[in-house]
């Protein structure tokens, strides 16, 4: 029941950000031995009312590594049909696996940059 509950809610925001515009938030936190890697993104519904929904929050389990970010950030992006050309900014704190990810996501795009704001 939980996975058809999610796969609902996965298919309901794909069709929410479908040819939107969208503002990423990404961050992670240490806690007693739990890693977790979060994303957030927030977009314009259909009432013109700015929406946050979060995208995924998965456990590293210890591996926080500019190329494991990446690939978790690409991962999601690509689950929810979200395409770079769509992201206006990414919002991040200033840490530097945060700002390095970031960097990474943008090696092969040079004609559209994810933005980060700090």
């Amino acid at each position: 029941m939980l996975t058809e509950t999610a796969k609902k809610q996965n298919s309901s925001l794909k069709q929410k950000v479908a040819v939107k515009f969208v503002d990423l938030k990404m961050d992670a936190s240490t806690r007693i031995r739990v890693n977790d890697f979060a994303i957030k993104a927030n977009y314009v519904g259909e009432d013109t009312k700015v929406k946050t929904n979060t995208l995924s929050v998965i456990d590293t389990q210890t591996n926080m590594r500019v190329t494991f970010c990446k690939q978790l950030v690409s991962d999601v992006l690509k689950n929810f049909e979200i395409e770079k050309q769509q992201v206006l900014c990414n919002v991040t704190d200033n840490a530097l696996n945060m700002t390095s990810t970031t960097e990474k996501l943008n090696e092969k795009n040079e004609d559209r940059k994810l933005r980060r704001f700090c």
